[in-house]
């Protein structure tokens, strides 16, 4: 789904100077409308990118660790991670999640993985306030799991172990 704009992205972050869309058409063998979408789709997901009709497209920040961008070219997954948003500031991953399962429905959204580097609205437990400040890497993956309600809560556990090996 994203390879394309992936493509788009990587000549961006190897310019040192604006890339013009005929430039970046040429070398991926697009029309220029599919470069101008996806720009649209990079900027969707987090990319700061501008414009200028005369000199092209610059893309700003471009030291972004954990960008889909970068989390993309790594992933061996089958769907999970497949479709992804990012946020620099978001109030929660989860109320996001949830409404974009509610507007896209489960079945396509199965996968999709919304990462923050801030949380500042989010609901714990009980009512409580919950804040993730920045600094920090913040995920919520929409799954829809074939999996008997008494055993959901192993989900939790493989993820949560699954999250540790992967930082060591």
């Amino acid at each position: 789904m994203y390879t394309q704009a992936f493509k788009v992205l990587e000549i961006l972050e190897k310019s040192d100077k604006p890339v013009e869309t005929s430039e970046i058409a040429e070398a991926l063998s697009l029309s220029r409308s599919a470069v101008w979408k996806h720009i649209n789709e990079l900027r969707q997901l987090g990319y700061d990118i501008s414009a200028s009709g005369e000199e092209g497209y610059v893309l700003h920040d471009k030291n972004q660790d954990y960008r889909p961008h970068i989390i993309y070219k790594h992933l061996k997954t089958r769907f999970i991670g497949r479709k992804m948003r990012f946020f620099e500031s978001i109030p929660s991953t989860i109320w996001y999640g949830k409404d974009l399962a509610e507007q896209g429905g489960i079945d396509e959204m199965n996968g999709m993985v919304i990462i923050a580097e801030e949380q500042t609205g989010g609901i714990g437990r009980m009512g409580r306030a919950w804040v993730s400040p920045a600094g920090g890497i913040w995920v919520t993956i929409i799954l829809q799991p074939q999996v008997p309600i008494e055993q959901l809560f192993m989900l939790t556990l493989a993820a949560s172990v699954s999250v540790a090996r992967v930082l060591r």
